[in-house]
């Protein structure tokens, strides 16, 4: 599930999307949006397919949403940091 998520966030990296803030966080949330589609039919095999968006879905997007700010603001950073280490 994350190698697959991890997958798609490189390959749109890949092609150039970490290179501005709004195409990273958008590579970020395809990312999260695989974590989710793989999870949450698993979830719901246990807890019901009645309550899994209530408990597998809405309390991680808060901290989903702030760890994509955050490293969409870090990463303009972390690009110069490599630029200069060239």
């Amino acid at each position: 599930m994350r190698g697959a998520a991890a997958w798609v966030t490189g390959t749109l990296s890949e092609k150039g999307w970490d290179r501005k803030p709004w195409t990273a966080a958008l590579a970020m949330t395809f990312g999260s949006c695989v974590i989710f589609a793989f999870g949450l039919p698993w979830l719901g095999r246990f807890t019901g397919w009645n309550s899994v968006l209530q408990t597998g879905l809405f309390p991680f997007i808060p901290g989903d949403l702030l760890k994509i700010a955050l490293a969409t603001a870090i990463l303009p950073a972390g690009w110069r940091f490599l630029g200069k280490l060239r």
